[in-house]
């Protein structure tokens, strides 16, 4: 079972890509893209998880091509580092872009130029700064919008938890002791956590 709020968005895909899928529990098969401005971390690796978990063609865009082989292997279809022009040949490519980074540095026109007409780039991340670096120009070439999402409610969380058991999802973790604690703080600092961190009780109880 999926959320009605993911139904819904199945509902309105593009004719192109509604379509039955046997494998999984949705509607249509819907091409969405994740999106870390700063490599594939933490909230993005769960959207390429859950997303293909769902029956979509993920692609993942990310800075530079360090974790290619960790998305493909999580189950993305296609890895696309942001380096300059990379959007040039991915023009009205993309029905659902979803930026799980919490950042203001993306490049927000390129992104926006790759969405099919009508289609949406919604932000799951909460940067601080504002988004100055968008032009209107680049929505009104293909109507394209920019949304953000609600937080999930207890029935939302409640089918996304039957969905990961369904679906046998599993998070890539790094286990580490609680004395540990500072070095998987400084791992989410400098985004080399491969992908949560895990700490575990290492202190003895006191008799």
């Amino acid at each position: 079972m999926v959320s009605p709020s993911t139904r819904r968005l199945c509902e309105t895909a593009p004719d192109r890509v509604r379509r039955s899928v046997s494998s999984v529990s949705v509607d249509c098969e819907c091409s969405f893209t994740f999106v870390r401005e700063s490599e594939l971390t933490r909230r993005g690796h769960y959207a390429v998880l859950f997303g293909t978990a769902l029956g979509a063609e993920v692609t993942v865009f990310s800075r530079s091509d360090a974790k290619k082989e960790d998305a493909l292997k999580m189950g993305a279809k296609r890895f696309v580092a942001t380096t300059e022009g990379f959007a040039k040949d991915l023009a009205l490519e993309f029905d659902l872009i979803i930026v799980t980074a919490s950042s203001s540095r993306l490049p927000l026109d390129e992104l926006l130029s790759t969405l099919y007409v009508n289609q949406k780039l919604v932000f799951v991340g909460m940067p601080e700064e504002g988004l100055s670096n968008v032009k209107s120009q680049t929505l009104s070439g293909n109507g394209a919008s920019l949304a953000s999402s609600h937080l999930g409610n207890k029935q939302e969380a409640i089918e996304m938890l039957k969905l990961a058991a369904d679906k046998k999802i599993e998070p890539w973790i790094n286990v580490l002791q609680m004395k540990d604690a500072a070095k998987a703080i400084k791992a989410v600092e400098d985004n080399s956590v491969r992908y949560r961190s895990i700490l575990i009780q290492d202190i003895e109880p006191v008799k």
